[in-house]
């Protein structure tokens, strides 16, 4: 049996944020917390919110899906054109026009940026301006990608 407070839930997929000085990598964390949860192999989810539910393996599939989806979209949108998180959010998140919606959304986001980042596809550049942009790294000889680091 999982308590799986927001972590995982039934009809909903959980945003995953990023907040400055907590984990530099939030959603590649988070999906690697999904497959410590299947491992386990509950039998019944006791989510925060929603009906219990018994398939985690399921659930877990369809986040990951959904997230992956969220991923190739940001980083296909990084590949057409350097952008900054505004840019991206108000491209992947039009309606989300209330502040506390477009907070959820900028900082989802980031987070998706960060695992980009993390995982070499993608670097920040600052603009001369002082703003940060998002270019998409180009494989180096031998097709891998360069690290850019955190945050």
């Amino acid at each position: 049996m999982l308590f799986s407070g927001d972590h995982l839930l039934p009809g909903v997929t959980p945003p995953v944020t990023f907040e400055r000085g907590f984990e530099p990598d939030p959603l590649g964390s988070y999906l690697a917390s999904l497959e410590l949860i299947a491992s386990r192999e509950p039998r019944l989810v006791l989510p925060g919110h929603g009906r219990p539910f018994a398939d985690a393996r399921r659930r877990i599939e369809a986040i990951e899906r959904t997230k992956a989806r969220r991923l190739a979209a940001v980083r296909e949108l990084i590949e057409e054109r350097p952008s900054s998180v505004t840019a991206i959010t108000d491209r992947l998140f039009p309606k989300a026009i209330l502040n506390y919606q477009r907070n959820y959304a900028l900082s989802e986001t980031l987070a998706h940026v960060a695992r980009l980042r993390w995982s070499g596809v993608v670097e920040r550049r600052t603009r001369p301006d002082g703003v940060y942009e998002w270019y998409a790294v180009r494989p180096a000889a031998g097709g891998a990608a360069t690290d850019g680091g955190g945050g």
